[in-house]
């Protein structure tokens, strides 16, 4: 994110999953070696935002990306390092 400028696209199938508002306790339960940042991006980028405070951002290798006309990730602004898990 910090090289390219831009969200990074996850390897699950292109869909990158976020907590949509940010929220620090969505990290609790995450693997050895993750990262929490926490960035602005256009909140056009965010789909399927649910009630349970998660968003996902679809990548250009997600199904989704040649219906929805998605050539490249949304520009991240200002992302910052909150937390990491050793």
């Amino acid at each position: 994110m910090s090289d390219s400028g831009r969200v990074v696209e996850s390897n699950l199938l292109g869909v990158t999953s976020v907590a949509f508002p940010a929220s620090p306790t969505a990290y609790a339960g995450a693997a050895a070696g993750s990262v929490y940042a926490e960035f602005k991006i256009s909140v056009d980028s965010l789909r399927s935002i649910g009630s349970d405070g998660w968003a996902k951002i679809y990548g250009p290798s997600s199904m989704f990306a040649q219906k929805l006309g998605i050539t490249e990730m949304p520009k991240a602004i200002e992302p910052v390092i909150k937390a990491t898990k050793p």
